[in-house]
Protein backbone atom coordinates (compact mmCIF):
# COMPACT_ATOMS: atom_id res chain seq x y z
CA UNK A 1 0.00 0.00 0.00
CA UNK A 2 1.40 3.08 -1.39
CA UNK A 3 2.45 6.28 1.52
CA UNK A 4 -0.20 8.82 1.72
CA UNK A 5 1.29 12.26 0.72
CA UNK A 6 0.88 15.25 2.86
CA UNK A 7 -1.90 16.53 1.03
CA UNK A 8 -3.13 12.95 0.53
CA UNK A 9 -3.42 12.45 3.98
CA UNK A 10 -5.44 16.22 4.59
CA UNK A 11 -7.57 15.48 2.65
CA UNK A 12 -8.81 12.09 3.54
CA UNK A 13 -9.10 13.82 7.00
CA UNK A 14 -11.18 16.14 5.39
CA UNK A 15 -13.64 13.58 3.82
CA UNK A 16 -13.91 11.93 7.15
CA UNK A 17 -14.61 15.18 8.95
CA UNK A 18 -17.83 15.68 6.29
CA UNK A 19 -18.62 12.13 6.79
CA UNK A 20 -18.80 12.51 10.74
CA UNK A 21 -20.57 15.99 10.24
CA UNK A 22 -23.73 14.54 7.48
CA UNK A 23 -24.04 12.28 10.12
CA UNK A 24 -24.05 14.49 12.93
CA UNK A 25 -26.93 15.92 11.12
CA UNK A 26 -29.07 13.25 10.95
CA UNK A 27 -32.21 13.02 13.49
CA UNK A 28 -31.00 9.10 14.62
CA UNK A 29 -27.57 10.03 15.82
CA UNK A 30 -25.84 11.41 19.09
CA UNK A 31 -22.50 12.94 18.92
CA UNK A 32 -20.56 11.46 21.64
CA UNK A 33 -17.02 12.32 22.88
CA UNK A 34 -14.64 9.90 23.12
CA UNK A 35 -11.50 11.11 25.51
CA UNK A 36 -10.63 7.35 26.47
CA UNK A 37 -9.55 4.10 24.80
CA UNK A 38 -12.91 2.72 27.53
CA UNK A 39 -14.88 4.89 26.34
CA UNK A 40 -14.26 4.04 22.51
CA UNK A 41 -14.53 0.51 22.54
CA UNK A 42 -17.61 0.75 24.33
CA UNK A 43 -19.00 3.17 21.73
CA UNK A 44 -17.93 0.30 18.77
CA UNK A 45 -19.76 -2.48 21.15
CA UNK A 46 -23.15 -0.31 21.68
CA UNK A 47 -22.72 0.17 17.85
CA UNK A 48 -22.60 -3.70 17.26
CA UNK A 49 -25.31 -3.78 19.94
CA UNK A 50 -28.01 -1.21 18.10
CA UNK A 51 -28.13 -2.65 14.59
CA UNK A 52 -28.11 -6.21 15.84
CA UNK A 53 -30.74 -5.44 18.61
CA UNK A 54 -32.94 -3.58 15.74
CA UNK A 55 -32.78 -6.63 13.46
CA UNK A 56 -33.66 -9.02 16.00
CA UNK A 57 -37.22 -7.09 17.17
CA UNK A 58 -37.52 -6.33 13.17
CA UNK A 59 -37.35 -10.46 12.52
CA UNK A 60 -38.99 -10.87 16.07
CA UNK A 61 -41.25 -14.33 15.28
CA UNK A 62 -40.19 -14.25 12.07
CA UNK A 63 -36.30 -14.66 11.07
CA UNK A 64 -35.13 -15.37 15.10
CA UNK A 65 -37.17 -17.32 17.80
CA UNK A 66 -38.84 -15.28 20.24
CA UNK A 67 -38.26 -16.78 23.51
CA UNK A 68 -33.95 -16.36 22.43
CA UNK A 69 -34.15 -12.96 21.18
CA UNK A 70 -36.23 -11.74 24.08
CA UNK A 71 -33.52 -13.70 26.21
CA UNK A 72 -30.96 -11.77 24.78
CA UNK A 73 -31.95 -8.42 24.57
CA UNK A 74 -33.27 -8.75 28.77
CA UNK A 75 -29.30 -9.49 29.32
CA UNK A 76 -28.22 -6.53 27.05
CA UNK A 77 -30.66 -4.61 29.45
CA UNK A 78 -29.40 -5.95 32.68
CA UNK A 79 -25.79 -5.85 31.20
CA UNK A 80 -27.03 -2.02 30.46
CA UNK A 81 -28.02 -1.55 33.92
CA UNK A 82 -24.42 -3.52 35.73
CA UNK A 83 -22.83 -0.87 33.22
CA UNK A 84 -24.51 2.20 34.97
CA UNK A 85 -24.22 0.81 38.60
CA UNK A 86 -20.49 1.30 38.12
CA UNK A 87 -20.37 4.15 36.57
CA UNK A 88 -22.86 6.33 39.10
CA UNK A 89 -20.14 4.84 41.49
CA UNK A 90 -17.65 6.62 39.38
CA UNK A 91 -19.98 9.66 38.91
CA UNK A 92 -20.02 9.98 42.57
CA UNK A 93 -16.47 9.94 43.35
CA UNK A 94 -15.75 12.36 40.96
CA UNK A 95 -18.41 14.29 41.19
CA UNK A 96 -19.47 14.01 37.49
CA UNK A 97 -23.51 14.63 36.59
CA UNK A 98 -24.62 10.74 36.36
CA UNK A 99 -27.05 10.82 33.49
CA UNK A 100 -29.26 8.02 32.54
CA UNK A 101 -32.62 6.63 31.05
CA UNK A 102 -36.03 6.33 33.29
CA UNK A 103 -35.65 2.42 32.68
CA UNK A 104 -32.05 2.69 34.06
CA UNK A 105 -32.57 4.40 37.21
CA UNK A 106 -35.27 2.62 38.43
CA UNK A 107 -33.51 -0.53 38.82
CA UNK A 108 -30.85 1.44 40.62
CA UNK A 109 -33.58 2.94 42.73
CA UNK A 110 -32.74 6.12 41.74
CA UNK A 111 -35.19 9.07 41.15
CA UNK A 112 -36.04 11.47 38.68
CA UNK A 113 -34.91 14.44 41.04
CA UNK A 114 -31.34 13.15 41.63
CA UNK A 115 -30.35 13.91 37.91
CA UNK A 116 -29.48 17.41 39.21
CA UNK A 117 -25.91 18.39 38.47
CA UNK A 118 -23.21 17.66 40.96
CA UNK A 119 -20.64 20.36 40.14
CA UNK A 120 -22.02 23.78 41.63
Amino acid sequence: MAELTREGQKERIERIQAIKKSLAERDNTKVVFSRTRDTSGLLLLVQSGDLAINRLRGGLGIDYDFKAASDAIEGYKNAIVELARQVKKICDMTKVDFRAPKWVREPLGLGEEEHDTKKK
